[in-house]
């Protein structure tokens, strides 16, 4: 009777799973295959084959999350298959969030390689934001919708346009985290601050354009009777009051709310309104009481 060896030749399946991987795993690359071949002839050591393994060029091509799940997809396809539909519902939500339309393949690759490089939470987001293009006139959605919206405020109520472009950095740059809303506000009130240099020095405390702006567009809608609603702050009067004229220093003052007013009152519109009416009806009164035709 054959007696049994006290140290019995161990074959692939068991020296591979000694070693932390599947056989399948090493059989799916050339390098991996020759390198475990040879540790099963020569019955390696786990410490011998880590220290071979980690002097491959397979294992210093890969990071630690990319080599684990080339393990995984070898050694249990199922469980693989399983974190990716997994990966796919997060990366989905993400982007139904900000309002980023995901084809069926891009979903799947962003969902495994995702997985396989191990990205954090915030490289999820810079990724699937990097998915979105800026669509004008209303096609923007979720998120990217909301931002579209603010910016357009921010710029309107800092009497600044802004183009497509500049929306789709902005929101694209806000839905990636590269943007905060300091930085926007930065931007817009830069902007303003080229464009208004005479409200500089309010700009610089804080001020919209809108808002030093407000005793000018009051004025506007009392003086030639507009809806105050309708009165903007791209019209070329208020534009023209706002931006302001050098003074004798060379400096650029805004005109003042009295000079504003009488521009209003030159507009032809203003002889259309009932207060320019009732008002030259009062100074031609009072020309006919100074020369006595008139009690």
């Amino acid at each position: 009777m054959a007696t049994k060896s006290p140290n019995p030749k161990l074959g692939l399946d068991d020296l591979a799973a000694q070693y932390g991987y599947a056989a399948t795993f090493f059989n799916s690359d050339s390098e991996l295959k020759a390198l475990i071949s040879q540790a099963v002839k020569e019955q390696w050591t786990p410490e011998k084959f880590k220290a071979k393994f980690m002097a491959t060029n397979w294992y210093r091509a890969r990071a630690a999350d990319t080599r684990t799940w080339i393990e995984l997809e070898a050694r249990d396809p199922a469980e693989a298959t399983d974190r990716i539909n997994n990966q796919k519902i997060k990366i989905q939500q993400i982007a139904n969030k900000m309002g980023i339309a995901l084809n069926a393949p891009r979903l799947q690759q962003m969902a495994r390689d995702s997985l396989m490089f191990g990205w954090p939470d915030d490289l999820i987001n810079q990724s699937v934001a990097a998915e979105w293009h800026y669509v004008s006139n209303g096609g923007t959605q979720g998120g990217a919708a909301t931002l579209e919206t603010q910016i357009k405020q921010l710029a309107g109520d800092y009497g600044v346009t802004v183009s497509d472009a500049q929306v789709a950095d902005w929101v694209g740059g806000s839905l990636a985290g590269k943007y905060t809303q300091d930085h926007l506000d930065d931007f817009v009130r830069d902007m303003a601050r080229s464009k208004y240099p005479g409200l500089t020095s309010y700009l610089d405390q804080g001020f919209t354009v809108r808002q030093v702006a407000s005793p000018y567009l009051q004025s506007y809608s009392t003086i030639l009777e507009q809806n105050p609603d309708s009165v903007q702050l791209t019209d070329p009067l208020v534009q023209k009051a706002l931006q302001g004229t050098p003074d004798a220093k060379g400096v650029p003052v805004a005109q003042s709310v009295y000079d504003f007013e009488k521009s209003l009152r030159a507009d032809p519109r203003w002889l259309t309104t009932k207060n320019a009416h009732q008002q030259l009806t009062s100074v031609g009164l009072g020309v006919l009481r100074d020369m006595g035709l008139y009690s």
